[in-house]
């Protein structure tokens, strides 16, 4: 399955710092629905990782909902299913952990956003932008069904 938020999970050539929040502007959501699918690349192992989705306006971003994946080995990919993570269309995911880090290129994406610390916590927070870099976190939306239209018969009883 092709990823269709965030990048690919990927070996790449760096890493970002521990206990930062990364969030990937590659890809945003492409329609409201809910990640199910989850990669990535740990540089090491990871402890305490959150995965979610965030709501963003320029350099703001608001965590929408989030799942704990706990710890995980690095050098390779990881790969999370059957998630249920809430995202509307435009949201980027993002991800957190007390160790370790993700891989990332400095070149080749659209960019991340980052902050120091766990911004999982529902509040705007303004967070640095790098753009061109990426980083090896992606995942799959699978779309919500639109509710069906109400039907009207245009007659009146009475």
């Amino acid at each position: 399955m092709a990823i269709n938020i965030g990048a690919l999970a990927i070996d790449r050539a760096t890493s970002g710092g521990p206990q930062f929040t990364y969030v990937n502007l590659d890809s945003p959501a492409p329609f409201n629905g809910t990640i199910i699918t989850v990669e990535l690349w740990p540089h090491a192992a990871i402890t305490n990782c959150k995965v979610g989705s965030f709501i963003r306006d320029g350099a703001k971003f608001t965590m929408r909902d989030w799942t704990l994946l706990g710890n995980m080995p690095g050098g390779s990919k990881q790969t999370y299913q059957d998630l249920d993570i809430d995202v509307h269309n435009g949201d980027c995911i993002g991800i957190h952990s007390d160790t370790s880090s993700i891989d990332l290129d400095l070149e080749g994406g659209v960019g991340y956003a980052f902050a120091d610390g766990d911004i999982f916590d529902g509040n705007e927070h303004t967070c640095t932008l790098r753009p061109t870099r990426v980083i090896s976190l992606g995942g799959w939306v699978q779309q919500t069904a639109p509710a069906p239209a109400k039907r009207s018969f245009g007659f009146v009883i009475g």
